[in-house]
């Protein structure tokens, strides 16, 4: 008789333990919103969403609860949304449905949730709510939030329509931007492309993701592609355009622009091409003078440097021989006709031009041979030959008589710049 008993209290003992009725006496409710929990608590309703929330406190489980809210909208969406591309049809084979349905689903979700409406829900739109504080079985403190929340089918066909235009513009997007890559002028496009693209890329799951990334990967080509192209490159001022391959781009950002030894004076945008005028005066000669031209664009390095020669523009001639006359046609004690012959040096690279020299013996007539205009390019030696066409008296102009002449050399730079070389006791040579 003890053993049947003791067997029936154990099995009342194991039975009460399964029994959620018997399970529920160990919660308590410590507090609720409402006397008696309404009708529509863990229920369904049509034209609503019912949803509970929990938390360690009554805030907790209420933004919970809210953000189940806006979680079953948002399914909602997604799953009335239709696959319509030959790309997303293609994709539903037996092996992969599962996965891209939910791709699909979490895309749809994150561009459902810029939708003001799921932006906009909040409690004080709800229908109805409750909540209960609760100590559990393990004497923990628990809050429980319960919402009702008005959700028509009318609201979720709205939702839907949205939506479905909202990715239409993302597709209209993709197209203005991809189909314009190869018209693209400036450096800025570039930029926004790649940003905007990269945008567009994270919204799309299906063919679209890959013609955005098709896209970044033109765009980020044409941006490494980008090179500083002289125009024109003068002591004091280089001027330069910015390519992509043949066709030249604009961009708005301005250069940095440095030198060891030059000054910066300015840095002009002309929009098809830059101007920086610089000053050297503090320069010395050196092979390394340059001027360096840097652009950052996105992290993409462009950068060249331009040379210059402090003495680019200076002209600095002299002579570096005897001056020969030879008597090209002459009548009994007089040279009719002359030709003189005078070795020029000049110090610089800098063209120069001799306009008229000036040559002088001590108690004579001087010869003046104006309106010359020879042009001389580079350092080094030159070879002047001139033709004299005044009468010259044998005896008095012989270099046996007078070896020794003063006189001067007028030259100037193809820039204007006029300088004259003086003669002090030149060394001439005649033939006669």
């Amino acid at each position: 008789m003890k053993k049947i008993l003791l067997l029936a209290l154990t099995l009342i003992t194991v039975v009460a333990s399964y029994n959620p009725t018997f399970a529920q006496k160990k919660r308590k409710v410590l507090k609720k919103s409402e006397r008696h929990a309404p009708s529509w608590v863990n229920g369904l309703e049509e034209d609503f969403i019912i949803v509970v929330g929990s938390g360690s406190d009554i805030e907790q489980a209420q933004q919970n609860a809210l953000n189940k809210v806006k979680e079953r909208i948002v399914t909602s969406i997604a799953e009335n949304i239709k696959t319509s591309s030959d790309y997303q049809r293609k994709e539903l084979t037996a092996n992969n449905v599962s996965n891209f349905f939910e791709n699909y689903e979490t895309n749809t979700k994150t561009q459902s949730a810029d939708i003001a409406f799921v932006k906009g829900i909040s409690l004080s739109k709800a229908s109805a709510f409750y909540w209960e504080e609760v100590r559990e079985s393990n004497s923990s403190v628990r809050a429980y939030y319960h919402i009702k929340y008005p959700f028509s089918k009318f609201r979720l066909k709205k939702l839907i329509n949205e939506f479905e235009k909202a990715d239409r513009k993302l597709t209209e997007q993709l197209t203005a931007i991809t189909d314009n890559i190869d018209n693209i002028n400036s450096i800025e496009e570039i930029i926004n492309g790649i940003k905007e693209l990269g945008s567009l890329k994270e919204s799309f799951i299906d063919q679209r993701k890959k013609t955005a990334e098709l896209g970044i990967i033109q765009l980020k080509s044409k941006l490494k592609s980008i090179a500083i192209v002289p125009i024109d490159n003068t002591l004091g001022e280089i001027v330069y355009t910015l390519k992509i391959g043949d066709k030249i781009v604009t961009t708005a950002r301005k250069p940095r622009v440095t030198s060891k030894c030059a000054k910066i004076i300015s840095t002009l945008n002309n929009q098809d091409s830059w101007t920086i005028s610089y000053d050297y005066s503090n320069c010395y000669e050196d092979p390394d003078n340059c001027i360096k031209v840097e652009y950052n664009f996105s992290g993409v390095k462009v950068k060249n440097q331009f040379n210059f020669n402090i003495n680019a523009k200076k002209i600095d001639i002299f002579i570096h021989d005897d001056i020969n006359f030879s008597a090209l046609e002459q009548e009994d004690s007089t040279v009719t006709r002359t030709k003189c012959n005078i070795a020029i040096v000049s110090k610089y690279d800098t063209p120069f031009i001799i306009e008229k020299i000036i040559l002088k013996w001590k108690g004579l007539s001087p010869v003046i041979i104006d309106n010359i205009n020879m042009d001389f390019q580079g350092k080094g030696n030159h070879d002047l030959e001139l033709f004299i066409e005044q009468p010259l008296e044998k005896e008095a102009y012989s270099a046996k008589k007078q070896s020794l002449i003063s006189g001067s050399i007028h030259y100037s730079s193809t820039s204007g710049e006029k300088r004259t070389y003086k003669l002090y006791n030149q060394q001439v040579t005649t033939n006669w």
